[in-house]
């Protein structure tokens, strides 16, 4: 059995949208006004629109972790401290 997609909620759902394709790199391979479908190798991540945000935590593989980061960061994502 192999992951094919999962779905994630979001309250501002063109918002995420529009991060996955600006931070991402990654513009959805299908889009409507309630559904995004964004391809990451073998997974597609479906957004949402809901009435609450769903927490999620994706995990990537990386040939550099500390230049991928910084990579996002330059494109404007919040940096939190442990």
């Amino acid at each position: 059995m192999e992951l094919s997609h999962l779905h994630v909620g979001f309250k501002d759902f063109p918002g995420a949208s529009e991060w996955f394709t600006r931070v991402a790199g990654n513009p959805p391979k299908f889009r409507n006004d309630k559904l995004a479908y964004h391809q990451f190798g073998a997974v597609v991540v479906v957004l949402e629109a809901a009435p609450a945000d769903t927490p999620v935590t994706l995990a990537f593989k990386s040939a550099s972790v500390d230049q991928d980061f910084l990579a996002f960061a330059a494109k404007g994502i919040e940096v939190i401290q442990a």
